[in-house]
């Protein structure tokens, strides 16, 4: 089961009560279900603030790069192996984290030597994906990664 998470802008994000935090990651963590986030830094400001350990934990590092984004080894095997060999940034409509500051269970699929702009992040028996693209313009190549990340959670 797939749970989608909108591109949110800097002016409007989700303040998320601790209960309700809690509930996303069993979310995740129970079953084989998926939480699929899409944006920008703000999205990577949602995802530090609502899914990411409070105990100090690594923090996701917005990055943006003028691209174009390669599909990494990893894409092999997932529905993203269809995709184009490289994303476009379409007018800075793209952005991901710094690759350093993924947790070591993260896999990027799209990416850079140091911006991963498609990710995933393991939650127990389920998944975070990360697709960081904005939406507010129509881009084939990014429409159908969207697509891949809904078939990828199912």
């Amino acid at each position: 089961m797939c749970l989608p998470i909108s591109p949110l802008s800097e002016g409007n994000r989700p303040v998320l009560s601790d209960t309700a935090k809690g509930m996303l990651v069993h979310y995740m963590a129970s079953g084989h279900n998926t939480l699929l986030v899409c944006g920008g830094p703000a999205n990577v400001d949602f995802v530090n603030k609502n899914l990411l350990p409070a105990d100090g934990g690594q923090l996701l590092e917005p990055a943006w790069t003028r691209g174009p984004y390669e599909k990494q080894t990893s894409a092999i095997g997932t529905p993203f192996q269809t995709l184009p060999v490289s994303m476009p940034n379409d007018m800075n409509h793209a952005h991901g984290v710094r690759r350093q500051s993924l947790p070591m269970e993260a896999v990027c699929y799209y990416g850079t030597d140091g911006v991963c702009v498609v990710f995933s992040i393991k939650y127990g028996a389920g998944q975070l994906l990360f697709i960081g693209f904005d939406y507010t313009t129509l881009s084939q190549p990014w429409i159908k990664t969207l697509i891949a990340g809904m078939e990828f959670a199912s």
